[in-house]
């Protein structure tokens, strides 16, 4: 408000109201003045008096006084409207994403702009907690670091899910250029879950069998929850197979160099190892190694694709590895060497070399299931060393030893 005082008389005097109407207030010095009550500051006083917008848009009835000390007057009063706006409001709701899924930035919050202010920048970070990221145009913003942009480029800002399960904290502000202020910001939570898909895939990558809705919902909602990550579920996977799944791939993989189809390994882990898993429980035997030796017989003399690979480089047709004791010496230590690599020892060779005697001896007396039950010697050699093999790749698989512990748990891991 003003004076217009043409005769310049002495102005000694405010005096102010606040009929009401609205939530707003005067105050002095910082004080509140009630409602519908008038108050009075000395001319030189009038810096300290403050009018305080409501909580919340609507507008008070306000009263403005002067008093005239040359006239000893107070002159007329003027009546006027004070009209709270309602500021722009950042809204954010959290929200749940899959791994790797992309969402825009847009749909998980809004500006509410009653007066049609100026928005013209926006502010994101992530606070981290999960795996999850902000991208701008497809580049990945940091964690723990605010990055602004100009609210038309907003459609360029994605949140990408987390690789597993877990929750990032996200803040989001915007600035109002008319009120040349950027607005209270907005913290959500941005949840990666764990899709049941995704833990039924897990399952029948690793165990070859499928898993009930049930059970899958069970494990998504834990570790969705937090008890458990998915790395402690595909693990604990793995630890199910080690006579199974394991020995499948293991086996046929370090002697050909490849795994079989997934319908192959399939069908050795549902309708073959099993009764050799029990047979081996029923006789005290370390089942991993009896799997790995009845996979070794079955893949000695070729694998699905009919190759004949291993037969060649490790059978008596090689002229290095003649059916001899100097051969069977030689495949040994080639055996050796592959498998356990420098984990091998002065013990390994003559280790493999004694398997390859006694499986000699038993097919001699048995002859070679699926192969033939009058053998020949050259068979017998084949049939020994493949079996002998299947007993070396037990071994390192069970006390860990060599690469092909890690590299099977890697391949399997890829394949969930």
């Amino acid at each position: 408000f003003t004076i217009t005082n043409p005769s310049g008389d002495s102005i000694t005097q405010y005096s102010f109201e606040d009929n009401g109407g609205g939530s707003g207030h005067f105050t002095v010095a910082g004080t509140v003045e009630p409602d519908g009550q008038t108050f009075t500051v000395s001319a030189n006083n009038l810096s300290s008096v403050q009018y305080v917008g409501g909580g919340s848009a609507a507008t008070d009835t306000l009263a403005i006084d002067a008093y005239d000390a040359t006239a000893a007057a107070w002159v007329p009063s003027a009546s006027i409207r004070a009209v709270t706006v309602q500021p722009p409001i950042v809204t954010a709701s959290s929200f749940t994403v899959a791994p790797q899924q992309a969402v825009a930035a847009s749909s998980f919050f809004a500006i509410t702009n009653l007066n049609g202010e100026s928005i013209t920048q926006y502010s994101f970070e992530d606070n981290g907690g999960g795996s999850g990221h902000f991208t701008l145009a497809g580049a990945i913003e940091p964690d723990g670091k605010m990055f602004t942009i100009n609210a038309n480029n907003l459609s360029n800002v994605q949140y990408v899910g987390g690789g597993s399960a877990g929750t990032d904290t996200l803040i989001v502000d915007a600035y109002d250029a008319t009120a040349t202020t950027w607005l209270p910001s907005v913290t959500i939570s941005a949840v990666t879950t764990e899709p049941l898909q995704t833990i039924q895939n897990d399952y029948l990558a690793i165990t070859r069998t499928a898993l009930p809705v049930d059970q899958a919902t069970a494990i998504a909602n834990a570790i969705d929850g937090g008890t458990q990550t998915e790395a402690q579920y595909v693990n604990g996977l793995l630890s199910q197979v080690a006579d199974t799944t394991i020995p499948a791939v293991a086996v046929e993989a370090s002697m050909y160099g490849v795994t079989g189809t997934s319908a192959e390994i399939t069908s050795l882990v549902i309708n073959f190892l099993p009764a050799q898993v029990q047979n081996a429980i029923v006789n005290g035997y370390n089942p991993q190694v009896y799997a790995c030796e009845a996979l070794g017989l079955v893949f000695a003399f070729g694998n699905e694709t009919g190759s004949t690979a291993f037969a060649n480089n490790y059978g008596p047709s090689n002229a290095a590895m003649p059916n001899t004791t100097a051969g069977d010496a030689s495949f040994a230590a080639a055996a050796a060497s592959f498998i356990f690599g420098s984990a091998e020892t002065s013990n390994t060779v003559p280790a493999i070399e004694q398997w390859v005697s006694n499986w000699k001896a038993f097919y001699t007396a048995h002859g070679i299931a699926g192969v033939s039950s009058n053998p020949t010697a050259q068979q017998i050699d084949l049939a020994a060393r493949g079996a002998a093999w299947g007993d070396a790749i037990g071994l390192a698989l069970y006390d860990n030893l060599g690469p092909f512990p890690g590299q099977i748990t890697n391949f399997l891991e890829d394949a969930a």
